[in-house]
């Protein structure tokens, strides 16, 4: 139902897209221990980096922020945006690591460092292997009419949809 009601206001209201181009991100969705923001970095009318920044309070170990980033490009038919990427370049990067008290007392800075590597390794394989299997799908795009500092994207189904509101960060 939702996601009709949706259909039929992006028919009404989707003329030609803005001009997208900066960086735009999502509210933050929670679940669990993680926070997650969806970032697109519209480069020009092709091209893009869709980026995953997640802030994750792992009990007994801490806290790791980290930003997983690929390149790929865009395209819009109607209100439809079609992404495509490219898995080998996907890349990882850990912001900020905190260990919990008790496992901080237990590590050395050597250990620190050797951690953090593994952990960047497997969020990568990781990274890459669903990135690899990324079908192309494609969301909804509503423009919104009282601004064009933010549009939403519907991904999904009637049976289970998300709406990511995006918001301009800046502009390229």
């Amino acid at each position: 139902m939702f996601l009709t009601i949706a259909a039929m206001m992006l028919l009404v209201s989707a003329s030609a897209q803005a001009n997208l181009t900066g960086r735009w991100q999502s509210q933050q969705i929670t679940e669990d221990t993680e926070r997650l923001t969806v970032e697109f970095l519209f480069k020009d009318s092709v091209n893009m980096e869709m980026a995953f920044i997640t802030e994750n309070r792992m009990p007994n170990i801490g806290l790791c922020l980290s930003r997983i980033a690929v390149q790929g490009t865009y395209s819009f038919v109607g209100p439809f945006f079609f992404p495509s990427v490219d898995s080998k370049t996907v890349a990882v990067k850990i912001e900020k690591l905190e260990l919990d008290k008790a496992l901080a007392n237990k590590t050395t800075p050597t250990m620190r460092k050797d951690f953090e590597k593994m952990l960047e390794m497997q969020m990568l394989e990781t990274a890459i292997s669903l990135f690899e299997s990324f079908d192309g799908s494609y969301m909804l795009y509503a423009s919104h009419e009282d601004t064009k500092d933010s549009f939403t994207f519907i991904l999904g189904d009637e049976n289970d949809a998300i709406a990511l509101v995006m918001n301009r960060i800046d502009k390229k």
